[in-house]
């Protein structure tokens, strides 16, 4: 190969190899979950879908080497930008992204539910996407 970069590889991780939610759905009389920064997402009886792009947080892992441990790590909230579209697209990378954010359930009832979709991919010929991993993590910094 030239020097294109082994283009396959790069293309590999187009997709999030990540994705951090801070949040608790076990919990919902309280904010648990909130990390201090981190943008808080109100959950309401009369929303039945919202728009989360916005409202998240993101750090790039060049190295994709970190684990969700690291992540959650005290002094590691430093490294997160606010990330500000209404989607969340980060063109070609080799990098790895870590998303977070945190819902607040307080305002509706402990059994209400809400799905997490995610847009399908943009889909081009002959590139193998990354994937997505989500954590759910609770007050005590527990990943569920």
């Amino acid at each position: 190969m030239s020097t294109q970069l082994n283009f396959r590889d790069v293309c590999s991780k187009l997709m999030l190899t990540a994705l951090c939610c801070l949040l608790s759905a076990t919990v919902a009389q309280s904010s648990c979950g909130q990390t201090p920064g981190s943008p808080r997402i109100v959950i309401t009886d009369d929303q039945p879908q919202i728009a989360i792009a916005g409202n998240i947080e993101y750090y790039e892992d060049s190295s994709e080497l970190l684990s969700v441990t690291d992540i959650l790590a005290p002094n590691f909230n430093v490294n997160f930008i606010p990330h500000r579209n209404n989607i969340v697209h980060f063109g070609l990378t080799s990098a790895a992204y870590w998303l977070r954010f945190s819902l607040d359930w307080s305002g509706v009832d402990a059994t209400s539910t809400r799905i997490l979709e995610f847009g399908p991919p943009k889909l081009v010929s002959d590139l193998i996407r990354g994937g997505i991993e989500l954590y759910v993590v609770d007050s005590n910094r527990n990943v569920a």
